[in-house]
């Protein structure tokens, strides 16, 4: 059983204290035993080099081994490249999304491959692998956008949402004037938005169309990572 703690006196030292109009709290450090006492004064500051004593960088290990692991098995189990992916055990089991995503990409007409203008900045792109909590796969195609060029990739960026106080005005409103509500889900819903900048995107990989060196995607609608997606 833990030890009760021994009486607090105000006038003791190196007690913090915290005063609030009427009360005053007082905080006293949980108690900390010699031999941990004895091992900090030998181990010395984190990262600096003490003559006769280790560094102390043993903390700093513990501290993250226990979820160590967990880590480890986020990044294990999602591919990085699309190739990957579809050349792993789960092949089948991304090849089936990748296919949705790319025809959802054509259907929606989201780009028009021709030859790009010269000196004109190629945004890179990328199949992001990703596994669901409820075990799904999910692929998306993303642009990088960090590597657009403000005003000339994009200009605006902002884009308006609804705040969560007009859905709770709408969901009060509902039951007392006997309204149905109806709520949906938009696939890929990014890809509905109209692009109004000219902008030139690399191959993703995987296309089917044959593609030249000088050649690249000119974006129609948005895409997922752009910089202006949301607001379009």
């Amino acid at each position: 059983m833990d030890q009760p703690l021994l009486p607090i006196d105000p006038e003791e030292e190196n007690t913090a204290t915290q005063v609030y109009e009427h009360d005053t709290i007082i905080v006293r450090p949980p108690p900390v035993q010699e031999n941990a006492i004895r091992e900090q004064e030998n181990r010395g500051p984190i990262g600096l080099e003490v003559a006769g004593r280790p560094q102390r960088t043993q903390p700093i290990r513990e501290m993250f081994r226990p979820a160590a692991w967990q880590a480890f098995m986020a990044v294990a189990e999602e591919p990085a490249i699309l190739q990957e992916a579809l050349s792993g055990k789960d092949g089948p089991a991304w090849k089936a999304p990748w296919e949705t995503a790319l025809e959802s990409l054509r259907k929606n007409g989201t780009w028009v491959i021709e030859k790009a203008p010269k000196n004109r900045n190629i945004v890179g792109c990328r199949w992001l692998c990703r596994r669901r909590e409820d075990g799904r796969f999910k692929v998306r195609l993303v642009a990088k956008g960090l590597s657009q060029e403000p005003g000339i990739d994009f200009q605006e960026t902002f884009a308006p949402v609804a705040k969560f106080t007009t859905l709770r005005v709408l969901l009060a409103l509902a039951p007392e004037n006997d309204w149905e509500l109806h709520s949906m889900d938009v696939k890929t819903a990014f890809l509905n938005g109209v692009l109004e900048e000219e902008i030139y995107m690399e191959s993703p990989e995987g296309i089917v169309e044959k593609v030249q060196q000088v050649q690249a995607c000119r974006l129609v609608k948005a895409i997922y990572g752009l910089q202006q997606s949301p607001r379009a």
